[in-house]
């Protein structure tokens, strides 16, 4: 599956509740998973075994769930990718 920035938005992301910023891109690339912010309180313990994402019209990725307090570390790293941009 290849995934392909919309000119309007590539090479920019959002730091939630701060700005939009310039980071590095590239205009399309190979995703081998798909990621799932998720809420531990609320969420099984061990995600099924092979848990699947699946895209209408464009079959399915393996799922990565990320607990949803990381959002703060992505912010963080969506922060040096701009200072390096």
């Amino acid at each position: 599956m290849i995934a392909e920035a919309i000119d309007t938005i590539a090479g920019r992301a959002e730091i939630r509740g701060a700005e939009i910023v310039e980071v590095p891109a590239i205009s399309a690339a190979v995703m081998d998973f798909a990621v799932q912010p998720i809420d531990v309180s609320k969420s099984d313990r061990l995600p099924p075994e092979s848990e699947k994402f699946y895209i209408d019209g464009a079959g399915a990725l393996p799922l990565l769930r990320l607990p949803n307090p990381s959002s703060e570390i992505l912010d963080q790293l969506l922060r040096i990718a701009a200072a390096r941009a």
